[in-house]
C-alpha cells in the first residue's frame, strides 16, 4: 500500500507541463472557487427559501469549518509528514515556486488533507440538499477532484491523505445535512 501511495504521488507530481504549476497552485487556493461558492449559496437560498436557505448556508459552512478544524487537530495528533517534508522523497519531487521564489511545500504534517476534506464536506452537503441540480453537483464533484489532484501535484499530500480527507469530509457533510433535514421538518 505504501509503495502504491508513493508511486501515485510521483506519477501525478511528475506531470510537469508548462503552465500547470501556476494553474495547480491557483486551483489549490480559495480565490479560484469564490464564484462557485457564491452560486451554491444562491442556489441553497433559491431552492429552500430565505429562512431554510439561510439555515442551509450556515450548516454547510459549519460542515466545512469543522471539517477544516478537525483536520488540523488530526494532523497534529498523527504527525505524518507531507511528501515535501519526507526525507526519502523530498529531493525526488517537483515543487511549484511561490511568488517569493521559494518552493511551495506546505506545513510539516499532511494526514489528512484539509482541502480534500473541506470540498468533500461541501459536496456531500450540497448533493443532499440540492439533489436535482445536476449541473451544479457535477461541477462541485469536479472541483473536489481537481482541488484534491492539485494537492498531490504540488507534492504536499499523498493520495491516502486525500482519500481520508474525502471520507472525513463526507462524514461531516452528511451529519450537517441530517441536522438541516431535521430543522426543515
Amino acid at each position: 500500500m505504501i509503495e502504491l501511495d508513493i508511486a501515485l504521488l510521483k506519477a501525478i507530481n511528475g506531470l510537469f507541463i508548462y503552465g500547470l504549476d501556476k494553474s495547480m497552485f491557483f486551483i489549490s487556493g480559495t480565490a479560484a472557487w469564490i464564484p462557485l461558492f457564491a452560486y451554491i449559496i444562491w442556489q441553497l437560498v433559491v431552492t429552500h427559501g430565505k429562512k431554510f436557505g439561510l439555515y442551509a448556508v450556515i450548516l454547510a459552512s459549519l460542515s466545512v469549518g469543522i471539517s477544516d478544524q478537525f483536520s488540523g487537530v488530526f494532523k497534529d495528533s498523527v504527525r505524518r509528514f507531507r511528501p515535501s517534508h519526507t526525507e526519502k522523497l523530498q529531493d525526488e519531487l517537483h515543487y511549484t515556486k511561490e511568488s517569493n521564489g521559494n518552493d511551495y511545500r506546505g506545513g510539516n504534517y499532511g494526514f489528512y488533507s484539509a482541502h480534500a476534506s473541506n470540498f468533500a464536506a461541501l459536496a456531500f452537503f450540497v448533493l443532499l440538499a440540492l439533489p436535482r441540480h445536476y449541473r451544479l453537483n457535477t461541477i462541485l464533484i469536479f472541483a473536489t477532484l481537481l482541488t484534491s489532484l492539485s494537492r498531490i501535484y504540488l507534492g504536499v499530500h499523498f493520495p491516502t491523505d486525500i482519500l481520508m480527507g474525502w471520507f472525513m469530509g463526507g462524514m461531516f457533510g452528511y451529519v450537517f445535512y441530517r441536522i438541516f433535514a431535521f430543522i426543515k421538518r
